[in-house]
């Protein structure tokens, strides 16, 4: 009793939120007017502090005399509207013998606080949701099994799915609810269903037509994207046994899932792919025309492709190979990858630029000069490296030009506006090499040599790793 004294007045004080499930003595509302009444439900009010209460009745059988307190409000109106939404909701769920475990102050705040944060769920939502396999199959509940919630238009199987409820899956499957629905942002239970497991995706596919597998949402995604986008490998498999298509792209990238894995680094789903469609090793992707080899991120994924005979040398829509684009985002390893691969340093794309006119950084830098890429070529604007790093922004560039520089290249045959006192033919500064011209060449050319030293060391590293996993991950 002092602990029931000791809780009401900390209601009464406003130490409770109004919200928190509280069990209370029932013998505490004897003289409160009862305002509603429904099914266990019983809305009082006003209480002694003005309050509207809703109370919950423990089943019969339990043979108690506290209840509990839902929810205290001070508005009639307010509490009445609530009273009416929690007599739709909560009563089929809480009135059921198939779970007497309902009845306990932790569930009960889950399943209204549940309520609260989504006030358009129906109570097969919310069974989904919580998991309540028995309670799906009751009348009241069932009705709502194929209902789409208001704020999202999700369905129930799409939050079992989500939530990753096996029986309760399997549950909604037998009772024929229906797997067309999307939701508000265009994912089918397939795209949610992509990046949780393969047994999901067994059950929710079975018996299914492919073509419903590759329908993108609103992002222009498939649910075989959005699978490689997660690095779920397993899901992949399962979904290309289902009828995914590889030959369907993305409608905003215009990429196809091989590329997607690609860009996501992810070897264990390109593999999954080609093991099983060989043919996704060239293809270009629609909106670029980037192979798989311009998607990959990194040294092992390059190397891998490398061993499955992936066109090394393989330009995009833009004239630009691999080699142009990991030079341009400043990827050294990448860089050398493919260098030691066999990557040519001198192919130009559709506007003259070979990889030497988009360097960023002093260690690419080093990287092709190591492999003699062209220092002095000129692109269709007759820009040549030496100038496209002068008006740059690196911030290398006083050590890129002194290492071109020692190298021997050429300013600029005329003056651009673009030029700068590195590269302009009237111009000075050599990137303030020391007065000992051939000493500096010397020292350049040395570093170079044990650059490559160390690079191939690293590539043989490497390659061995790769031929011990090739694409295993």
């Amino acid at each position: 009793m002092n602990f029931m004294g000791n809780l009401m007045r900390r209601v009464l004080s406003g130490d409770v939120s109004p919200d928190a499930v509280l069990e209370v003595n029932v013998a505490a509302f004897a003289n409160v007017p009862v305002v509603a009444r429904e099914e266990g439900l019983l809305l009082y009010g006003p209480t002694r502090d003005d309050k509207y209460e809703v109370l919950l009745q423990q089943p019969i059988e339990a043979n108690s005399k506290t209840a509990f307190s839902l929810f205290r409000l001070s508005n009639r109106q307010s509490a009445q509207e609530r009273f009416i939404r929690l007599r739709e909701v909560l009563a089929p769920l809480v009135s059921s013998h198939s779970r007497p475990d309902m009845c306990n102050q932790r569930t009960l705040q889950e399943l209204l606080t549940l309520q609260r944060d989504h006030p358009t769920w129906q109570a097969a939502h919310i069974a989904a949701k919580m998991g309540y396999v028995e309670l799906l199959t009751l009348p009241a509940v069932q009705k709502w099994s194929n209902a789409a919630e208001l704020e999202h238009r999700l369905t129930p199987l799409h939050i079992a799915v989500d939530e990753q409820r096996v029986p309760v899956i399997s549950t909604l499957l037998q009772m024929g609810v229906s797997r067309d629905a999307v939701d508000n942002a265009g994912n089918s239970v397939y795209h949610v269903a992509a990046t949780t497991t393969k047994q999901i995706i067994e059950l929710v596919t079975t018996g299914v037509d492919s073509r419903l597998l590759n329908a993108p949402n609103n992002t222009g995604d498939t649910p075989l994207h959005l699978a490689c986008r997660a690095d779920k490998p397993d899901c992949v498999t399962a979904l290309l046994v289902a009828g995914a298509d590889v030959n369907v792209a993305a409608t905003t990238d215009s990429c196809f899932a091989i590329h997607t894995a690609m860009a996501a680094d992810s070897a264990t789903c390109a593999k999954e792919i080609l093991s099983r469609h060989p043919n996704m090793l060239h293809v270009q992707d629609m909106k670029l025309g980037g192979t798989p080899l311009h998607w990959a991120k990194s040294k092992k994924m390059i190397n891998a492709l490398v061993e499955l005979r992936c066109h090394v040398n393989a330009k995009n829509f833009e004239g630009r190979t691999a080699l142009h684009l990991m030079v341009a985002h400043d990827r050294l390893g990448c860089v050398m990858a493919l260098l030691t691969h066999g990557a040519r340093c001198d192919i130009t794309d559709n506007v003259g630029n070979n990889p030497m006119h988009g360097v960023n950084s002093l260690p690419v830098l080093h990287a092709l000069l190591v492999f003699d890429a062209p220092i002095n070529a000129e692109n269709e604007m007759g820009e040549t490296a030496l100038h496209c790093m002068v008006s740059s922004s690196c911030t290398q560039k006083k050590e890129m030009l002194q290492a071109v520089h020692a190298l021997g290249a050429v300013r600029c045959m005329r003056h651009m506006s673009s030029c700068g006192s590195a590269c302009s033919p009237v111009g000075t500064n050599d990137g303030s090499l020391p007065a000992d011209r051939h000493a500096a060449k010397e020292r350049v050319r040395s570093h170079y040599d044990n650059f490559l030293d160390d690079a191939m060391f690293g590539m043989q590293g490497a390659a061995s790793g790769a031929n011990a996993d090739k694409l295993n991950g």
